[in-house]
């Protein structure tokens, strides 16, 4: 076992510069990136990071204080906002007038209020809450310069939640009992003192960040397929990420408020997206009806545990199934994308499906063999909550520990000869 918190003291803490501007689900905290990205013996100063899966950006916040390039990916419009706003240096006095500006605006315009729609908004929001974010957001919007207008853009969504009769410590969207309690109360979110309180803070955490990082170094994020990164080949030193994990994370579902709000994207792009998903939970009976489990892969441990979670659940076995499928196609691209000797590190947990131990740790081990990754070290980190689903019903367990892989690249059958 290894505590990375302990290791990277001089790391204050999991929200230390703009780690913490935004709520995410399942992040990762920023010691494990640091630990890595640190030494030269995984990646040089101006060399190049990437994160396929890269979330709320913690790898390349870390990547830009740390004097390296980066590259992230990932399919969640807002999780691809997100990163660009933590990891774009701003001036804080800049950041400090528009805030004025934004707060004159939402105390004393005179726009007309047209809150916006979408499914169920009067079930989340009441009518108080949605004419009160519908001003800061027109506020917002006034702003002319795109980075600067993210920035309050992020702070405007970071308070959605929080605004909304969803409990904030629910990862999904939840009308709780306690909430529910709240509201039958006459609960009324303080929208505008929660926005005036999260752009402070904020502007704040932005000014330590700005002041730590590199100027010289980029953080970009392109694409939004992991299994196809609009990069060349062997271009990257590190590649250091955190997939999905099998059945833990609703990612669509537990940013779908924000995602409304922002006007990222609509009931119907919004399911599309979740279909994309690695580890989606849909699936069409006619797609696995008639799958032999005991053979549908080239992994012999990972078919025992098909076949034996089908007996149970037949659907959930075949999305288990289409995880693993996708991961294999994720490890061929990173295979392609790292420079010869270079190093790859998998953030991943196990998890039990129906009481049943899922070993996803020792598949993608012999998975990242097979696509000529050499394994060459493994670190095993307790969670201390980190956004995780809880446990549901039978169907999945707590994870309550993080297995960090860490591979080289070899060399394939093609080059070695």
């Amino acid at each position: 076992m290894i505590s990375f918190r302990d290791e990277c003291q001089d790391i204050p803490s999991t929200t230390y510069a703009t780690h913490g501007i935004h709520s995410y689900p399942a992040k990762l905290i920023p010691q494990i990136p640091h630990y890595f990205i640190s030494k030269d013996h995984f990646s040089k100063r101006g060399g190049i990071v990437l994160d396929p899966f890269c979330g709320s950006g913690t790898t390349l916040v870390e990547a830009k204080i740390s004097g390296r390039n980066s590259f992230g990916v990932d399919i969640n419009p807002l999780a691809k906002l997100l990163t660009q706003v933590k990891t774009s240096p701003l001036d804080s006095e800049k950041l400090k007038f528009l805030f004025e500006e934004v707060m004159d605006n939402i105390l004393y315009g005179k726009d007309e209020i047209q809150p916006p729609k979408f499914p169920d908004i009067d079930y989340w929001f009441s009518h108080s809450a949605q004419r009160k974010l519908t001003i800061i957001k027109q506020a917002v919007e006034k702003i002319k310069e795109v980075d600067y207008r993210d920035f309050f853009r992020i702070c405007f969504s970071s308070i959605v939640r929080r605004s909304s009769y969803a409990d904030p410590r629910i990862s999904p969207a939840c009308k709780s009992k306690r909430m529910r309690t709240l509201i039958k109360n006459g609960w009324e979110p303080p929208v505008f003192e929660l926005f005036k309180r999260v752009a402070n803070t904020n502007i704040r955490h932005h000014q330590t960040f700005t002041e730590k990082c590199d100027p010289q170094v980029f953080a970009k994020v392109i694409g939004k397929n992991a299994k196809e990164v609009a990069l060349g080949d062997e271009v990257v030193d590190l590649v250091i990420t955190s997939p999905p994990y099998i059945n833990a994370q609703k990612y669509v579902r537990s940013t779908k408020l924000e995602i409304y709000w922002l006007d990222l994207l609509n009931k119907e792009e919004l399911r599309e997206l979740d279909t994309q998903l690695l580890g989606t939970e849909r699936a069409k009976f006619e797609e696995y009806k008639d799958l032999e489990f005991s053979n549908l892969t080239s992994f012999k441990k990972l078919n025992l545990m098909l076949e034996e979670l089908a007996r149970i659940d037949r659907r959930r076995a075949y999305l288990v199934y289409k995880y693993f499928l996708g991961m294999e196609k994720v490890f061929s691209e990173i295979h392609r994308l790292l420079k010869r000797r270079g190093h790859f590190v998998l953030v991943i947990g196990n998890n039990r499906f129906y009481g049943l131990r899922f070993p996803t740790s020792e598949i993608v081990v012999d998975m990242a063999k097979e696509s000529f990754f050499e394994p060459e070290s493994t670190y095993v980190d307790t969670i201390k909550s980190r956004g995780l689903m809880t446990k549901r019903n039978k169907t999945a367990d707590i994870i309550n520990c993080e297995w960090v892989l860490v591979f080289r690249k070899v060399l394939n059958h093609r080059n070695s000869n």
